[in-house]
């Protein structure tokens, strides 16, 4: 080792540094400084092992943000508002301390062009321990994204910090005919763009918050929405506050309506207010729509009925005095959409959750929902969620969403002044299939899937269970004959279990085979048609010939993951119902213990000793992202089947992957999805060409190479 004493002489004050303290960053300042200073007729690179600390400042700039005049923190503005830009940090001195700060701001309102101009300069004077500084200012007079840069000077050593704010002129409320979708989350802003290039989709839900919001990464701010407002989406605003009384009554302490319904009414107005307040500060002044979240509640009582029509009442009522619209999402069955009618003043809109496909479809209609009658809401008034969680990729970025197709209002931000037109702004001839998209799939729709050995399998496709048995040159369909499935596990060639619909009767059916699907047995989940209509997914579990369980996503938004859970030990002969605290598949290891993990931000883990009677939640760092929310391998995914026996850092996921399975370290199948559309969304009535590919791919090297299985 070489030791250097008195070799480096460094005059800070010709290096500038970031508070983001990247030790990459002062490195290079570092080492671009000694070349340039050394006097030395030879020059010698040197690669010290740098064990990094911060710079001794003696002030330090942390953090930088914009609030209203009041100093509560925003960034959401109206052109030329008043405003205030703080900083804050640490003097690390025991006195005063003398320095200079100075604001910098792109400036969009010369022109049209970005230039850069300087908004404050000051020299002030710290006491030691923590400070903050403000100055006031009024808010750019046009709109867009601005990005603020503060620099605070010391002995000749600046720090600087970014911050960004929105300004917007108007919000608008207007009738959209296209298809949107909403998801548990935020997808990152270049996410959006892709998908603005080369997805169907022209609208996304915004969660505004509420109690029961339950997505709780990437929090929503009026940049993001700017930002991709100016992309071209426009908003389905949505609030989650307490549900209804009689909702989830297993859980004594959820936030719940009141069952008085004077009470209930009050706490309405209350949400409505506070739905606002937060559409306010994500950049919305003028025109909106709110719709409430009332998630499914099963139970068929008067008084619960009444407390619900009461609160939506309340909410109505504020937001009409406010100047705002009024909507409500629910389950068309079980959320009790036609007691909604009863609601004074009127809800102007319904956004109805009722699904039938897994897939986009380009020809979804907000009509014909269960238990719902097309002559309510029918002026325009309805927007409808026909597909709960599934993957899709366009463009090579894929996201787990809920599809929905729109005959009814939204929400949309003028952003004239950074575009031209979003989407089409304004009311737009009404009627479904206004654009006029045109989807072509090729390949099969692979729902789910599973491999017995090497080289056998089975795949879930549109309602059949199909069979390989040499490798991908044969397919044998082994359905139950008039059956649809909804899902399917085997224990092996010969043992299977399938969750079905059956025709005519609408019943939800659990069939059994131990000859390979020669023949099937029967039986029949313990739920009514209403119950049935509610039902987005099933999973099940078998044990071994004669125990399973079936556990079954109900409807809901994507802030919320409700399930029932069913159990077997004869066959099949009987079915009892359980609880389960989330709507996701479970995993037994024997009839007492189990498991269960997802939920609306994929962070929830539940364990049972009982066999499903009760569930604790596990104290657990993991996350459980969607299987196609990535396209590199991590170790805390659970892949469909049962998790992968190898080491995660030699595997890579194929683009698009919505499944895989593996019975070894090495031989293993998945699903893949990938699509884009062409055409130009900015022109009202343009259409749109999109394709959707489907490829059902093999591995026989742990992951490293995939090839391509037909399916015939």
């Amino acid at each position: 080792p070489l030791i250097l004493t008195g070799v480096l002489l460094l005059t800070f004050s010709q290096i500038t540094t970031a508070t983001s303290r990247d030790p990459v960053s002062v490195q290079s300042a570092l080492h671009e400084h000694i070349v340039a200073s050394s006097s030395a007729t030879t020059t010698v690179n040197l690669y010290l092992p740098l064990i990094y600390d911060p710079l001794p400042f003696d002030v330090e700039l942390l953090d930088a943000w914009t609030s209203d005049s009041s100093g509560d923190d925003l960034l959401g503005f109206h052109p030329d508002e008043n405003m205030r830009y703080w900083a804050s940090g640490i003097n690390h001195k025991t006195d005063p301390v003398t320095f200079t700060l100075q604001w910098t701001q792109n400036d969009l309102c010369s022109s049209g062009e970005s230039d850069i101009r300087q908004i404050y300069s000051e020299t002030i004077s710290m006491e030691p321990g923590d400070w903050e500084h403000f100055f006031p200012s009024k808010s750019p007079d046009c709109s867009g994204v601005f990005s603020p840069i503060v620099k605070l000077t010391d002995n000749g050593i600046n720090q600087t910090h970014l911050t960004e704010f929105a300004v917007n002129e108007y919000s608008m409320v207007f009738v959209s005919n296209e298809q949107g979708f909403d998801k548990c989350g935020l997808p990152d802003v270049w996410k959006m763009s892709n998908w603005w290039q080369n997805s169907p989709y022209e609208v996304f839900n915004l969660y505004l918050g509420g109690v029961n919001f339950g997505c709780k990464s990437n929090p929503l701010d009026a940049v993001w929405v700017r930002n991709v407002a100016e992309q071209g989406w426009s908003f389905i605003q949505t609030w989650v506050g307490p549900q209804a009384p009689c909702y989830r009554e297993d859980l004594p302490d959820y936030p719940r309506i009141p069952w008085d319904k004077d009470e209930a009414y009050q706490e309405g107005q209350q949400e409505a207010q506070a739905a606002v307040d937060a559409s306010y500060e994500l950049g919305f002044f003028t025109d909106r729509i709110i719709y409430y979240d009332i998630e499914s509640y099963g139970q068929d009582l008067s008084s619960c009925h009444k407390a619900v029509v009461s609160f939506l009442s309340g909410w109505s009522k504020r937001l009409h005095e406010l100047g705002f619209k009024s909507g409500a999402y629910g389950a068309s069955c079980t959320s009790f959409m036609s007691e909604w009618t009863k609601v004074d003043p009127s809800l102007d809109d319904v956004w109805i959750a009722n699904w039938y496909t897994n897939y986009y479809d380009p020809n979804a209609s907000v009509w014909n929902a269960y238990c719902l009658s097309n002559s309510l809401w029918d002026d325009h008034q309805r927007l409808r969620q026909y597909a709960g969680g599934h993957s899709e990729t366009w463009g090579d970025v894929s996201i787990t969403i809920d599809s929905n197709v729109l005959d009814g209002e939204i929400t949309g931000l003028d952003v004239s002044q950074k575009a031209e037109g979003i989407g089409g702004r304004g009311e737009r001839d009404k009627g479904i299939g206004d654009r006029g998209t045109v989807l072509h799939i090729y390949g099969v729709p692979i729902n789910n899937l599973g491999l017995f050995d090497i080289d056998r399998g089975w795949v879930l496709s549109e309602g059949k269970v199909l069979i390989n048995d040499n490798g991908g040159e044969h397919w044998q369909d082994i359905t139950p004959t008039g059956a649809y499935i909804i899902s399917a596990a085997f224990s092996g060639r010969d043992t299977g279990w399938l969750v079905g619909r059956r025709p005519g009767s609408g019943e939800l059916a659990v069939y059994r085979t131990q000859d390979g699907g020669s023949t099937w047995g029967l039986s029949f989940l313990p739920l009514n048609l209403e119950e049935i209509a509610s039902i987005e997914k099933a999973h099940i579990d078998p044990l071994d010939e004669d125990t399973a369980w079936v556990s079954l996503k109900t409807l809901s938004g994507s802030s919320f993951s409700l399930g029932r859970l069913f159990y077997t030990s004869d066959a099949g002969n009987t079915w009892h119902e359980r609880t389960i605290p989330l709507g996701e598949a479970v995993e037994f290891q024997d009839e007492l213990h189990g498991w269960v993990a997802g939920g609306p931000s994929k962070d929830k883990l539940y364990s049972t000793r009982d066999g499903g009677r009760t569930w604790q939640l596990e104290e657990s760092d993991a996350h459980f992202p969607a299987h196609a929310d990535t396209t590199s391998f991590s170790s805390q995914i659970t892949p469909a089947g049962s998790s992968l026996p190898f080491a995660a850092s030699q595997f890579v996921l194929p683009k698009g992957v919505v499944m895989l399975d593996f019975v070894d370290t090495i031989h293993g199948w998945a699903a893949v999805q990938t699509g884009a559309c062409q055409g130009d969304k900015g022109r009202p009535g343009s259409q749109l060409i999109c394709e959707q590919h489907w490829r059902l791919l093999a591995t026989d090297d742990g992951g490293r190479t995939w090839r391509e299985i037909k399916i015939h």
